[in-house]
C-alpha cells in the first residue's frame, strides 16, 4: 500500500514540475516582444488593442443612420414603423454582437430579441419584424439566404456591413444600412457590430442611448489595455499567465446567467484566434447535464484548464452554484482552474472588460502555438469547396442586382 501512495505522490510531483516548465517556456515567449510581432503579421494585436477607440468610432459611424418611413420598388414595400419583434442575422464573429444585444437589454427591453445562425428565418417573421442583417464582410452565404427571406416578408430590414453584396442590394434599393470600417477580420471587428445596433434601436425609439454605461465601459477598457499590451511582462499581465496555462491544454469557459454571449465570444476567440480547441456553457444549466458527464475518472479530464467567468452581478443563489461547481464538482478533475472578472459595476463594461482579457489570452495563445491569429484557413477552405458545389451568393445577386 505504500508503494501505491509512493507512486501516487511521483505523479503529483511531475504534474508539478510539468507546469513550471511550461509557464517558464510561456513567460520566456511571451516576454519576447520582437518575437510576437514577428509572428501576428497581420497585426491583429493592433485590432484588440484599439477596442476604446473602436467603439468610439463606431457609435459616431452609426449616428448617421437614417431610417425612412419606407422602401418601395419593384421587389419590397418596406414600410418602417414600431416593431413587434427583432431577430437578428449573423454568423460567426458577426453575431456575436446580437448575443450581446440579447442578454444586455435582458431587463431593459419589452420588445423579444431572437439571434438566427442559419440560411432560414422564423416562420413568425413579419412585416413588423425589424430584421437587422450583420455580415462584416457582406458575402456570408447564410446571413444574405436570411436577408433574401426578410426582403420577401417584407420586414423592417435594416443592415450592418463593411462592403460585399449585402452593400451593393442595399445601395441599389435603398435599405439602410450602416457601413463600418474594411479591412479587419471579422471577429476583431466587434464594436463595429455591437454598439451600432444600440443606436438602430434608439432611433426605432425602443431603448435609450446608454450614455452612462458606455462611459464608464470606454473609461475601464483604456485603463485595463495598459495592463494587457504585449510589452507588459508576463509577471503582470493576466492574460499572458491564463494563456501559458491553457498552452497544450483544451479551454473550458463556464459562465454565469447573462454572460453566456461572452463565454462564447472567448471560446470562438481560442478557436479561430490560437487555433485551440475550446468549449463553453452556461450556469445553471450545465448543473442539469454538463457536470454528470464528469462523474467518471478519465484521463482526458487533464487535459481541460476551466475558466469561470465571474461577476458582481451574481445573485446569491448563482454564486453558490458556481462555487459549489468549482470546489466539489471540477477541482482534482481538471488540470487547473481560473477565473476571470471583469471591470466596472455596470454590467456593459463586465462584458468588454472580459471580452478585452479573452481577446488577449486568445492572442497569446496564439504566439504560444507559433500560429499567426489572423488567418483562418479551413474556413476559408470550406467556403471554397461549398461555392464549387453551389454558388448561393450567385444566385441571390441575380435575383437582385440583375
Amino acid at each position: 500500500m505504500s508503494n501505491f501512495f509512493q507512486k501516487i505522490s511521483n505523479i503529483k510531483v511531475i504534474s508539478i514540475k510539468y507546469k513550471e516548465f511550461f509557464k517558464m517556456q510561456a513567460k520566456k515567449i511571451l516576454n519576447n516582444v520582437e518575437d510576437i510581432k514577428k509572428i501576428d503579421v497581420f497585426n491583429m494585436n493592433v485590432d484588440i488593442k484599439r477596442m476604446p477607440e473602436s467603439i468610439e468610432n463606431a457609435i459616431e459611424i452609426s449616428k448617421h443612420l437614417i431610417i425612412p418611413k419606407k422602401v418601395n420598388n419593384e421587389i419590397m414595400n418596406i414600410i418602417y414603423t414600431s416593431p413587434e419583434n427583432i431577430i437578428i442575422i449573423g454568423m460567426g464573429g458577426s453575431a456575436i454582437g446580437g448575443d450581446l444585444l440579447k442578454e444586455f437589454l435582458l431587463d431593459k427591453i419589452t420588445v423579444p430579441i431572437e439571434v438566427v445562425r442559419d440560411y432560414n428565418i422564423p416562420q413568425y417573421v413579419s412585416k413588423k419584424t425589424l430584421v437587422i442583417v450583420i455580415s462584416y464582410s457582406g458575402n456570408t452565404e447564410e446571413t444574405l439566404n436570411g436577408f433574401k427571406e426578410s426582403i420577401e416578408k417584407n420586414a423592417m430590414v435594416v443592415a450592418l456591413s463593411s462592403n460585399g453584396l449585402l452593400n451593393e442590394i442595399c445601395k441599389k434599393y435603398e435599405i439602410p444600412i450602416i457601413l463600418v470600417p474594411e479591412n479587419i477580420q471579422p471577429r476583431a471587428s466587434l464594436p463595429y457590430l455591437f454598439f451600432p445596433l444600440l443606436i438602430i434601436l434608439n432611433k426605432f425609439n425602443l431603448i435609450p442611448l446608454f450614455s452612462k454605461e458606455i462611459d464608464e465601459t470606454l473609461t475601464n477598457l483604456k485603463e485595463l489595455r495598459k495592463n494587457l499590451d504585449i510589452d507588459v511582462p508576463f509577471e503582470k499581465n493576466i492574460s499572458k499567465q491564463i494563456a501559458g496555462k491553457i498552452s497544450n491544454r483544451i479551454g473550458l469557459i463556464f459562465a454565469p446567467p447573462r454572460f453566456g454571449a461572452v463565454a462564447r465570444r472567448i471560446k470562438c476567440q481560442l478557436n479561430e484566434n490560437s487555433k485551440n480547441l475550446a468549449f463553453w456553457d452556461v450556469f445553471s444549466e450545465l448543473n442539469h447535464n454538463e457536470v454528470v458527464g464528469w462523474e467518471r475518472k478519465l484521463s482526458i479530464q487533464k487535459e481541460f484548464i476551466l475558466i469561470l467567468l465571474r461577476s458582481n452581478l451574481e445573485s446569491l443563489p448563482t454564486k453558490n452554484r458556481i462555487n459549489i461547481t468549482k470546489d466539489i464538482i471540477f477541482s482534482g478533475k481538471v488540470n487547473e482552474i481560473v477565473e476571470i472578472k471583469g471591470e466596472g459595476e455596470g454590467i456593459l463594461s463586465q462584458y468588454f472588460s472580459k471580452i478585452l482579457i479573452g481577446d488577449y489570452i486568445s492572442f497569446y495563445l496564439a504566439i504560444l502555438n507559433g500560429v499567426d491569429p489572423s488567418p483562418v484557413k479551413d474556413i476559408s477552405k470550406l467556403k471554397k469547396e461549398l461555392k464549387s458545389q453551389y454558388d448561393l451568393i450567385g444566385v441571390i445577386r441575380k435575383i437582385f442586382l440583375i
